[in-house]
């Protein structure tokens, strides 16, 4: 059995074993957990589509959401020190490196990227059981309200870093009419999900799609991922990667989506 530390570990060669600096014995050993974990294996295809959408030496910059996605996986994994010594490997990996660097010297900080628009407004009434009631949900059941819908995991790290700023978010403005619905992929029962709630000291609404079809509905990249819907039951935005939810900028979204200013 795969325990966390192996996990762990793992998440911190994906780069390496992306680069092709891992061989032998250690490769098989990595290929083989991945094969058998699928949170691990999961953070490699992210990891792989991440470095797809990089841009070729010929291009300065890569798009602002790739640059977000690299920042967030260097700031969960630890293998910040891997991506500075990949520098030779051409523009491409230059951009991992900074990311590793910038993550270093801001640790700690959950930096949040502009939210971008959405082309289909509509959003899709997903299914959820919330975790501590049992309680079946929808997204019908908040019509007329405005919803951060945030899709999480677990046994995601950067999920943990932003969900203090959405309970401090949700405490501000929950009583002025905003709902943070957090729903979790996780395939275990909600006795997992909820505890782990309570040792968190969450206290906005987390539901559970063990189908994980809310992914498919929403159509996302991976986890984090967040939804903000307004009173009309229209996405107005969404945020890949993780987001400091209380900052000023999105405060003020929020307040605005809720006509309080």
């Amino acid at each position: 059995m795969m325990t966390s530390e192996s996990c762990e570990s793992i998440r911190g060669r994906l780069l390496d074993l992306l680069a092709g600096e891992i061989d032998g014995e250690e490769e098989d050993w990595l290929r083989s957990h991945l094969a058998e974990c699928t949170p691990c294996a999961r953070e490699l295809q992210t990891l792989q589509r991440t470095l797809a959408a990089l841009p070729d030496a010929a291009e300065a910059t890569p798009p602002p959401e790739v640059k977000e996605r690299i920042l967030a996986y260097a700031r969960e994994a630890p293998a910040v020190a891997h991506a500075e010594r990949s520098i030779r490997s051409g523009r491409r990996w230059q951009w991992l490196a900074v990311a590793g660097i910038v993550a270093a010297l801001f640790a700690g900080l959950a930096i949040g990227v502009a939210l971008q628009p959405e082309v289909d407004p509509t959003a899709p009434d997903f299914v959820a059981l919330d975790v501590i009631t049992g309680e079946t949900r929808t997204l019908s059941d908040y019509r007329g309200q405005v919803v951060l819908l945030n899709i999480w995991a677990t046994w995601c790290g950067p999920c943990e870093v932003e969900m203090p700023s959405m309970e401090r978010l949700h405490r501000r403005l929950g009583s002025e009419g905003l709902r943070v619905v957090a729903v979790s992929v996780d395939e275990t029962g909600p006795e997992q999900v909820s505890e782990w709630v309570r040792e968190h000291g969450l206290t906005f609404e987390v539901l559970q799609d063990r189908s994980r079809r809310i992914e498919w509905q929403f159509q996302t990249t991976g986890v984090p991922e967040t939804i903000v819907i307004d009173r009309d039951g229209n996405i107005v935005a969404r945020q890949i990667g993780p987001a400091l939810w209380d900052g000023p900028a999105q405060t003020a979204r929020f307040r605005k989506l809720l006509g309080i200013e």
